[in-house]
């Protein structure tokens, strides 16, 4: 596909990125280590609200852009000679798998209108996406695509996989510390509503039934996720840091959810580079 020209005439190309609301923040941080970015993108979407505010905060406001809806690629003219459009789609789609491959399917057909390469910042997802590659070649997404891969060219089993490097350390801490809950920048930001969509999935009735059975009155969301987590045989929450995640409302946010789930929390350093490398390929790749 040829690169489209902006007024100037120069050469514009452009990266869609399909980014689970869990990544937010590390995707801040990667297009700020990358200066060379004209222009972001951003899809409209019920989840990209947060996102948004972020981007805000950290740009000028003429180096974003807000498409309330994905037109033609005539509606969204390029301007810069290298930008991105980011879709953001919403981390509770990861309880149900084939909602999950469709919404990301399905933004990757959009983003495929008005990009020259595709990132998804997705992993396997509990298997959800185990094949993603020949899905998209299987619904003619013609572009070349990249996906979080790490050194070994597997594909990262998911975030927290993903933001501690590589499958080899993800496996190791598994076997060497099983029972770890592990919490992220974004599952900590999210926490409320993920533990409210985890509830409506398993119903009102059911955990009725349940806080009857362990004769708890107020059997609430906190009281269900921590139910749970014991039955999953949690011992312990292991809260990920790196350098957008050094803040004090973070390992606030850790502490106030270790104590509600009643598991002692840790600190372990993780990394962006698997998110940072990708786009990097990508760009190097137009």
């Amino acid at each position: 596909m040829p690169l489209e020209s902006n007024n100037n005439g120069k050469r514009c190309k452009r990266i869609g990125i399909v980014c689970c609301e869990v990544f937010e923040d590390e995707l801040l941080f990667v297009i700020k280590e990358h200066p060379e970015i004209g222009k972001i993108i951003i899809v409209n979407t019920e989840s990209s609200k947060y996102f948004e505010d972020i981007i805000r905060s950290n740009f000028p406001y003429e180096k974003i852009k807000i498409a309330r809806e994905l037109f033609a690629p005539r509606y969204l003219k390029r301007e810069e000679e290298l930008e991105i459009i980011v879709y953001i789609l919403p981390l509770f789609l990861h309880y149900s798998p084939r909602e999950l491959k469709e919404e990301v399917l399905s933004a990757c057909m959009e983003l495929q209108k008005h990009s020259d390469y595709l990132l998804v910042y997705y992993g396997l997802c509990g298997n959800s996406l185990n094949n993603l590659e020949d899905m998209l070649r299987d619904n003619n997404v013609k572009l070349p695509f990249g996906i979080l891969k790490d050194e070994n060219e597997e594909i990262v089993d998911d975030c927290v996989c993903a933001l501690l490097g590589s499958k080899a350390n993800y496996i190791e801490i598994l076997t060497k510390e099983p029972g770890t809950f592990f919490l992220t920048p974004g599952y900590a930001s999210h926490w409320g509503l993920f533990s409210k969509k985890k509830i409506e999935t398993i119903g009102e009735n059911r955990l009725k039934e349940i806080g009857d059975q362990l004769g708890i009155e107020n059997f609430d969301a906190a009281e269900m996720t921590k139910y749970l987590l014991r039955e999953a045989d949690y011992k312990q929450v292991v809260a990920l840091e790196y350098v957008c995640s050094n803040c004090t409302a973070y390992k606030n946010k850790c502490q106030t959810i270790s104590s509600e789930i009643d598991l002692n929390l840790s600190y372990r350093k993780g990394t962006i580079r698997l998110l940072d490398d990708t786009l990097e390929k990508a760009i190097l790749g137009l």
